[in-house]
């Protein structure tokens, strides 16, 4: 009689929980994604509609899991106070009680912008926002959990995204690919000349799920692999001319973005965050890369399939030189 396969519980169904639910069912593993919505459907993953933050349905989502990947995030960037903590908090004590390793997907935030610009996993956590002092908070409660054994846990962060599912992503997301298609600028907060890394939602779910098939989760933090160190600007490029036709980008003014923050809704909580777009903003993978052997997706591959994801057909690569 053949063995049950491993449970994988993927918490999300947004940017990278689907990614990483084909990625966890490709490796053989039995695969359920929990979402309040709609989720794709995704061949050899089930899918459980609920609010994880009802402890009934949350134990019953994660039974028998041998890992569960926190990929949620509430929608409201405006509400993260309100609703960021119950959901956290609920997430840990569902793994908890499940015995299972928690894998979270976190932000950079908490680590506000170092002199260098450089942010491995030595880097402290000093944050600059509201938002940054929110995330460190949780985070602090996930690692206490772990350091007094109620919790087997692996973090994972990443910077902002790219790639077919980062339709909400500041500055690659559905509005640069659309304005890109049809030949016109596109808009970026804070200086896109400056360094910023970006990580490419394939690379982001296969380091998720290397930490989650890990045999002995230590409670460590890592940076998973980011496919672009370079500015928006360079990376912007990149994609006019994979596509063979201009990318633009024009800066957003802070005081434009604080002026409409002022009408409440999401931009709201964006004025906090405009310090990482005003200076060198970049990712340390190096850690990652040579302890776990997960390298980020070459850039103008990654660059071809975001443009493919968004119906934008690439120029045929240049044929190999023969010899």
């Amino acid at each position: 009689m053949e063995p049950e396969r491993e449970l994988h519980v993927v918490l999300g169904s947004g940017q990278v929980g689907p990614v990483l639910a084909q990625k966890l069912a490709a490796r053989g593993h039995r695969v359920r994604i929990v979402s309040r919505s709609s989720a794709p459907a995704l061949p050899g993953v089930q899918w459980a509609r609920g609010d994880i933050t009802d402890p009934t349905f949350a134990a019953e989502a994660v039974r028998g899991a041998r890992a569960i990947y926190h990929c949620a995030n509430p929608m409201r960037y405006d509400r993260w106070h309100e609703l960021l903590p119950p959901l956290t908090r609920a997430v840990q004590q569902a793994a908890a009680r499940s015995g299972a390793h928690l894998v979270v997907l976190d932000n950079l935030y908490m680590y506000g912008l170092p002199a260098s610009g450089v942010i491995s996993e030595s880097s402290p956590e000093e944050p600059r926002s509201k938002k940054g002092q929110l995330r460190a908070m949780l985070a602090a409660e996930l690692r206490a959990a772990h350091a007094r054994g109620e919790l087997r846990l692996s973090v994972g962060r990443a910077s902002d995204f790219f790639g077919a599912r980062a339709a909400r992503s500041v500055t690659f997301g559905q509005s640069f690919f659309t304005s890109l298609a049809r030949g016109l600028p596109s808009y970026a907060l804070g200086d896109p000349d400056q360094p910023h890394s970006y990580a490419y939602i394939p690379d982001v779910a296969e380091g998720l799920r290397v930490l989650g098939e890990q045999a002995s989760p230590q409670g460590r933090t890592w940076l998973l692999p980011h496919a672009w160190p370079g500015s928006s600007r360079e990376l912007a490029s990149m994609f006019g001319d994979a596509a063979g036709r201009p990318a633009r980008l024009w800066r957003v003014p802070d005081w434009a973005i604080r002026s409409l923050a002022r009408f409440g809704g999401e931009l709201s909580g964006v004025p906090e965050m405009l310090y990482q777009w005003r200076a060198p903003f970049t990712v340390d993978d190096a850690l990652f890369r040579n302890e776990l052997g997960v390298s980020a997706t070459p850039i103008a591959s990654a660059v071809r399939a975001t443009l493919q994801s968004y119906g934008i057909a690439p120029r045929p690569e240049p044929a190999a030189l023969s010899a």
